[in-house]
């Protein structure tokens, strides 16, 4: 199994209704360190049996100390991909190392339309309950009852809406990535029309276009090819979603999406394309594929957000060293002819100022810009 941006895009495009066994399955899958969370699953189950003898020794006093509720086998209840989030494996180890009876709470649920039995919050505790009583108490999913609470209703959607509500303080908030994720699901698989939820799929769309994906930590795929690893960009909505288009060609051209990115670039060339779009700059293709290539001049094949920085920075300090208006300034020029770290502290406007004279430099047209100082071409990329 090869794990690759088209792979983490393709789970946009399953059903979503899964057993607790498969979810599990699924949920390691993507996992490139599956193997260390088998390991401390493990652990943390060692841990339980540990805590909890007396459950191990009369197992009925288990299912006694849960919370009330309708009563529905374990077996019974699937869990919707496309509802829930990617699991916090680092809960579930927490949880299983912590375990109180008290603390376990009713597993919220629904029915569908075809009387399945849906999981839409409670995905960590379920997969906890099922692990302890399978490979713990020894149990079949089909012989025990679990507490749930039955929703009055049978639409995925408004199931989708309660869970993000219900997410609050005092649990894993949704985060960008969770939230992006839910409206992507939403729109592909329910068929949502909320205005910025089919703005993060058309944004989805940019990104499996150009050999893209969004990530996060908990998945531990930051480091597989066409990850972006950054949310901020992504999810603010004052970049028009254009912008998200240009900046996935231009990954897609600078290197053929062969890597992460993270960091300045993806702040750096948002705002670079959201003055471009602003400025009305007609944005073609050809124009995205000349900057990549004149980009690319700051490794010699590719960009890097801190080489391209200690470029930038070295062009301000030859300034500072040069300019009649700072040369004999001793604010900016230090005794032992080193330029003071307070004068070149980065910034968004003088990253998009070295990176404006530098394009330029390559005879390419760009948005105008204020200049703080002046870029020459042997300072440039």
């Amino acid at each position: 199994m090869k794990l690759d941006a088209n792979y983490y895009n393709e789970r946009f495009l399953k059903e979503g209704d899964m057993s607790i066994p498969e979810r599990i399955e699924s949920l390691l899958s993507f996992n490139p360190m599956r193997a260390k969370w088998e390991n401390q699953l493990e652990i943390a189950l060692n841990v339980w049996r540990n805590n909890n003898q007396k459950f191990i020794d009369n197992p009925d006093l288990f299912f006694e100390e849960l919370p009330e509720a309708v009563n529905c086998k374990l077996s019974e209840i699937h869990i919707d991909q496309t509802l829930q989030r990617y699991v916090y494996w680092g809960m579930e180890i927490n949880i299983l190392q912590g375990f109180e009876s008290i603390k376990v709470q009713p597993i919220r649920v629904y029915k569908n339309k075809n009387g399945k039995i849906i999981c839409w919050d409670g995905q960590h505790t379920v997969i906890v309950l099922y692990l302890i009583i399978t490979k713990i108490l020894g149990l079949r999913p089909s012989d025990v009852n679990i507490p749930v609470v039955i929703a009055k209703g049978h639409q995925r959607a408004d199931m989708r809406r309660a869970s993000m509500g219900v997410n609050g303080d005092e649990v894993n908030i949704f985060n960008d990535f969770d939230r992006f994720e839910q409206y992507v699901y939403g729109v592909r698989q329910d068929g949502i029309t909320i205005e910025t939820w089919l703005i993060a799929e058309q944004k989805q769309q940019y990104l499996e276009q150009n050999g893209l994906f969004l990530s996060d930590d908990r998945m531990f795929s930051n480091d597989i090819p066409g990850a972006l690893t950054r949310s901020n960009e992504i999810m603010n909505l004052n970049y028009d979603p254009i912008i998200t288009k240009y900046f996935a060609q231009w990954c897609f051209c600078l290197n053929g999406s062969n890597r992460r990115f993270y960091g300045i670039e993806v702040a750096l060339m948002y705002r670079f394309f959201d003055l471009c779009e602003r400025s009305e700059m007609d944005v073609s293709l050809q124009y995205i594929q000349s900057v990549a290539n004149a980009c690319k001049g700051v490794l010699g094949d590719d960009f890097h957000g801190d080489q391209f920085w200690a470029k930038a920075k070295l062009s301000l300090e030859n300034y500072y060293r040069t300019s009649p208006a700072t040369m004999y300034d001793p604010w900016y020029n230090n005794q032992d002819g080193s330029i003071n770290a307070n004068a070149t502290r980065r910034s968004d406007s003088r990253e998009i100022n070295y990176l404006v004279q530098c394009l330029e430099h390559h005879g390419l047209k760009v948005p105008v810009v204020q200049r703080e100082w002046i870029v020459k071409k042997e300072d440039s990329f």
